[in-house]
């Protein structure tokens, strides 16, 4: 408790001050202003960007189809057939129904997520660094970069959006409470925030710490005043029942099935997981350049040369280890977010799946804190802690320094979030598209011309199947094969049952178009990876007839009499 001791020794006076008047000149003040409204556009438009040119995938296709039979009545915990996913296909089914279900409004929820945390953000940052200009141009940055985050908040994945949102939360009541609030719905509103996280996704730990942190100053602080901290006590503990009703879905799925939801093999993971080593490498190589804008998401690729981004690594993660041992060397409010900036690329690598790190999605937790980082480090400065005549003229060039200096990191921020955004839309534009046609129109074409063809569905890769499905509302009945996991057991079941002149056995050609159009595929074949060269060998070889059909880019294989994969000996994998 020596971390909590010192925080409590700290006078109420100094957490609690007043959002000091900022020196400096109204020309200073116009530049502040401009370049904070500079960035919230600029986000803006990279954000309509993406939405209007990025072709949703089959992961994204999934929360829409669960949206869709959420509205049916059929609720769930977690996305059917899996032990993860969950919160957002709720979110997303309340916009279907308002306005409809479409790739765009699928992907409004976790946008309008995004756009709250950074609302949260500005609120946290202004109690940490007491300046309103400080607080602004810390969640201006969250907004604008990097361009990992500003890509990801563009794409429905069913839980990271709700996860950044309550984690966000989380972290200003815990503030709130370690600032001297004396509201009693805060610690359990703080529960309630962390079980419904943790339902939404267990990464929600990465806020879990500074609020921890925060969370027990409060409760030591109230340790010479018996009467006092009963109440904080049982405020606590309110929390911690509001936890666990948050938490019930979860709770309740895994409870009754052997905790599936912390296994990796119910994650798809791959089978061989390196070494804590290997992975800890892979995040401060891979995942950490491409959160400072260092790196292009998707690809990986160095946003300027290899030799010069590694230099640019070791600088900014100086800055921001030294800026941490500020921090911890200060023992105030900033001290939490410091610990929390500290653990994660720790936390990070505990978690198989942080090979991925190109996806830019395991990152992102860690924007908001290194923008608070920031508001704590630049309120700091800012304080007038120096004693003698010369305090009060001390005041106005330091407050005039800092709000420059957190303009000009602002415009930094900007400037390479744009870099990135560029050599990101490089590899991220359709092949040969034009200004306002939909990104999913390759897709389209497909389905479309399959259903002229006759065909209801059958087999298709993962990430054809699942997006086509979404596309026609159903009308196409496709689904991937084993050893593939089972995503939608009801639509696997409605492919097997479906007439052999309406199944179809789909395999589309690895063009750029293709790749673009479905995830970055590597090489899309047809189900499972299955070639076409050995499913016409395999369907001689039972002596099944069949014809070909050659639409938009795909070949589709209809047999003359039904074929599943458990004819073709491609089998499931065994249940985690």
């Amino acid at each position: 408790m020596a971390v909590t001791g010192a925080m409590a020794a700290a006078p109420v006076a100094e957490r609690r001050q007043p959002l000091r008047r900022v020196g400096g000149t109204v020309l200073t003040h116009w530049a502040v202003a401009v370049v904070v409204a500079s960035a919230i556009v600029l986000g803006v438009v990279m954000r309509v960007w993406y939405l209007v040119h990025d072709p949703i995938n089959s992961d994204q296709a999934l929360i829409g189809i669960t949206a869709r039979q959420i509205l049916a009545g059929r609720l769930h915990a977690f996305l059917p057939g899996l032990h993860y996913e969950a919160v957002e296909p709720y979110l997303v089914a309340a916009v279907f129904r308002l306005f409809g279900a479409s790739p765009v409004t699928l992907d409004v929820p976790v946008l309008v997520c995004d756009a709250v945390a950074c609302l949260l953000v500005w609120r946290i940052a202004l109690r940490l660094s007491h300046r309103g200009d400080v607080a602004a141009i810390c969640a201006a940055a969250m907004w604008v970069a990097p361009q990992g985050a500003v890509w990801n908040s563009t794409m429905e994945y069913g839980f990271r959006g709700v996860t950044l949102l309550c984690g966000t939360g989380m972290v200003l009541l815990a503030l709130r409470l370690s600032q001297g609030s004396s509201r009693a719905w805060d610690p359990p509103l703080l529960g309630a925030l962390f079980g419904v996280g943790w339902w939404s996704s267990p990464e929600i730990v990465y806020f879990a710490l500074p609020s921890a942190i925060w969370t027990a100053a409060w409760l030591w602080r109230g340790r010479q005043h018996p009467p006092a901290l009963a109440r904080r006590a049982a405020c606590a503990a309110g929390g911690l029942l509001a936890a666990g009703v948050g938490a019930l879905p979860w709770l309740w799925d895994n409870v009754t099935s052997g905790f599936p939801s912390l296994k990796l093999a119910s994650f798809d993971a791959p089978g061989v997981v390196p070494p804590y080593r290997a992975r800890l490498v892979d995040v401060f190589h891979g995942a950490v350049p491409t959160v400072l804008d260092l790196r292009v998401p998707r690809s990986g690729a160095w946003d300027v040369p290899a030799g010069l981004g590694m230099a640019a690594l070791v600088v900014l993660g100086g800055a921001i280890v030294v800026a941490a041992a500020w921090q911890f060397w200060r023992r105030g409010d900033g001290l939490a977010v410091a610990a929390g900036v500290v653990a994660y690329p720790f936390v990070l690598a505990a978690a198989p799946a942080s090979v991925a790190w190109q996806s830019a999605r395991y990152t992102n937790f860690l924007v908001p804190l290194l923008a608070l980082l920031a508001a704590a480090v630049l309120g700091d400065a800012a304080a007038n802690r120096q004693p003698g005549v010369h305090r009060r003229q001390r005041a106005g060039g330091v407050h005039l320094a800092v709000a420059v200096v957190g303009a000009v990191l602002l415009a930094g921020v900007m400037a390479t979030s744009v870099v990135a955004f560029g050599d990101l839309q490089a590899i991220n534009v359709l092949p040969g598209s034009r200004l306002g046609a939909s990104p999913d129109q390759p897709a389209r074409r497909l389905a479309a011309g399959l259903e002229r063809a006759g065909v209801g569905g059958g087999y298709a890769d993962y990430w054809v199947a699942y997006k086509l499905d979404f596309l026609t509302s159903g009308r196409l009945q496709l689904t991937d094969a084993p050893p593939s996991p089972d995503r939608l057991p009801g639509v696997a079941w409605a492919a097997r049952a479906l007439p052999a002149r309406r199944q179809a056995w789909l395999f589309v050609a690895p063009s750029p178009t293709a790749r673009t159009e479905y995830a970055d595929t590597p090489v899309i074949q047809g189900p499972s990876g299955l070639p076409l060269s050995v499913f016409e060998s395999d369907l001689k070889g039972m002596g099944v007839t069949y014809r070909v059909l050659h639409i938009a880019g795909a070949v589709a294989v209809v047999c003359g009499r039904p074929v599943t994969p458990a004819d073709l000996g491609m089998r499931a994998p065994a249940s985690p």
